[in-house]
Formats: structure tokens, sequence, C-alpha cells
């Protein structure tokens, strides 16, 4: 929830300081299906197009608390797999 107000905020705030952006989207990470209700109230109220979600991934625990290289994550990852259909989508 921090990240999804940040995201929020930033957005109010480009919009005051009047910033020309090309096109504004909301990724959310660490996801579990169903989303909560009041996430997607959330979610609504930033105002931001949800480009994609990158669901929880145990695999990435490893990751995260230095155990192991992020330059290790295999195919299996359910995140990775993820990023790389967000990257085509958006044609990055």
């Amino acid at each position: 929830i921090p990240g999804l107000k940040a995201a929020a905020r930033i957005h109010e705030l480009s919009s005051e300081l009047n910033l020309v952006t090309r096109n504004s989207r909301l990724v959310l990470n660490r996801v579990e299906e169903p989303i909560p209700e009041d996430r997607l109230k959330l979610i609504e109220k930033t105002g931001l197009e949800v480009a994609g979600r990158i669901p929880t991934d145990p695999l990435f625990e490893k990751f995260e608390f230095g155990s192991a290289s992020f330059l290790d994550i295999t195919d299996e990852s359910a995140a990775l797999r993820a990023v790389r259909d967000l990257t085509v989508a958006l044609d990055l």
C-alpha cells in the first residue's frame, strides 16, 4: 500500500507541476489474486491505468535477502515471466 500511495502522489505532483509525460501507468508488484476490494478502490483512486501485475513469487525471497544473485533467476519465476510479458506489452 505505501508504494501505491507513493505512485498516486507522484502522479498528482506531475499534474500540479505541469510536467509533460507521454504515458503514466501503474505496475502492481507482489500481487496476490484476487486483489482485495480495499486495494482495488485505492488503485482506482490513483486515476492510473494498470499496465500490468507482477505476482508474489516465493523464488524471489532468496534473492531479496541476499542469499542468491538476481542473475540466477530462472524461467521458473512467475515474476520474471510477468516482467517479460509486460515489457513486450508496453513495447519496451
